[in-house]
């Protein structure tokens, strides 16, 4: 029987092993017990477990380095699906991911959220349980959840977590909008590496998520960022409420987007109105906090430009135009409407790639699957 300590330093060994095949595609065995420094049966019996599990797989020889000619391991991406959700004011989408973050699937429900919870979670589950079939069928079940709420709504949907987890099998991930859109910048933006991003999700709610490397934090509700984003959103909604008074009804917020592109002069005088808080919040928040990249995720990431120009005047009128141009630091978010729920679904292989024991157990994938029955990686009462 195992201590717990070598329990745990197994199961640390097996993250290790399994992060370090899953970034490099393709290595050897004798490659990672070099750079791990794992002894080579160490390595060797992990590795038959990813084997076992259908996380990874032999590829073939690969080339010598003066001795024996090694046997390649790949992590294998379409082993198994995740689903990632963004739940906003008036829909729910979802991103059905492989494992190295590539979207499979892509479907987007009208739904009005805030004022029907009950039919949203409904709404959910019945898009889980597409997902579910679709993966199954693919041979590349359904392992994990994850969903993205408007930041500022986090109490209205901490219910849901708990709810999910008891009709389902598999793990189940909430946090949210802004958090999950600056995790997928840090995952997903090859362009380049930056180390400390700031993500504005800015909807008919604002929200902020900061990755400081590996640290998450918040500033969505508290702080002087939070104070700035309550302020600005006040602003904005009594802007608001002034086009409701002139219209027959209350604009959303992508109508107004879409009247002003189409010519309508008071929906971009809104626009313009609305333009300059945000700008000052975003100048505001990179005088405090000196990121790498601040992104511009949401509806308004149509206004990018807009807001950049905004900065620029503002760093020019008070004197802190920092070393980085605004062009390089203000960018739109580069996955466009799916890096929220690209987020969700990579906190959930980030979690997974850390505790190998939340992947299904072993598994002979070299035997066809029978269809027939359920999926037993997931249970929907």
């Amino acid at each position: 029987m195992e201590t717990v300590d070598a329990a745990h330093m197994r199961a640390m060994n097996c993250s290790i092993l399994l992060k370090l095949i899953w970034k490099h595609h393709r290595i050897s065995r004798a490659e990672i017990s070099r750079i791990t420094r794992m002894s080579r049966s160490t390595v060797s019996a992990i590795v038959t477990e990813l084997l076992e599990r259908g996380l990874v797989t032999e590829t073939g020889i690969g080339p010598s380095n003066g001795g024996r000619r090694p046997m390649m391991l790949a992590f294998q991406e379409d082993a198994f699906s995740i689903i990632g959700f963004q739940i906003s004011a008036h829909s729910v989408s979802a991103a059905t991911l492989n494992l190295n973050g590539v979207v499979r699937r892509w479907a987007t429900q009208p739904c009005k959220v805030l004022e029907q919870p009950a039919e949203a979670l409904a709404l959910v589950h019945t898009m889980i349980e597409e997902a579910a079939a679709q993966a199954f069928r693919e041979n590349m079940p359904l392992i994990g959840v994850a969903l993205a709420h408007p930041t500022v709504q986090e109490m209205e949907f901490a219910s849901w977590e708990n709810l999910l987890r008891e009709r389902l099998t598999i793990p189940v991930y909430l946090d949210s909008d802004a958090h999950f859109g600056a995790l997928a910048e840090l995952w997903w933006n090859q362009e380049s590496e930056p180390r400390h991003v700031g993500y504005f999700q800015l909807s008919e709610t604002l929200g902020f998520g900061l990755l400081i490397r590996d640290e998450q934090k918040s500033y969505g509700v508290s702080g002087q960022l939070g104070k700035l984003l309550h302020e600005t959103e006040a602003k904005i909604q009594s802007l608001h409420e002034r086009i409701g008074e002139k219209a027959a009804r209350p604009r959303k917020l992508s109508e107004i987007f879409e009247a002003a592109a189409a010519g309508d002069v008071s929906a971009e005088e809104w626009i313009n109105a609305a333009a300059e808080p945000l700008a000052l919040t975003l100048y505001n928040a990179q005088t405090l906090l000196q990121l790498d990249r601040m992104v511009i995720g949401g509806l308004w990431r149509s206004q990018t430009s807009r807001l950049k120009t905004l900065v620029a005047q503002l760093e020019a009128i008070h004197g802190q135009a920092g070393a980085v141009p605004v062009n390089e630091w203000l960018v739109p978010s580069f996955r466009g409407d799916q890096q929220v729920a690209l987020g969700g679904g990579t906190r959930v292989l980030e979690r997974m790639l850390e505790d190998l024991s939340l992947f299904p157990a072993k598994t002979n994938r070299g035997r066809a699957r029978d269809y027939s029955g359920e999926d037993p990686f997931l249970t929907l009462d």
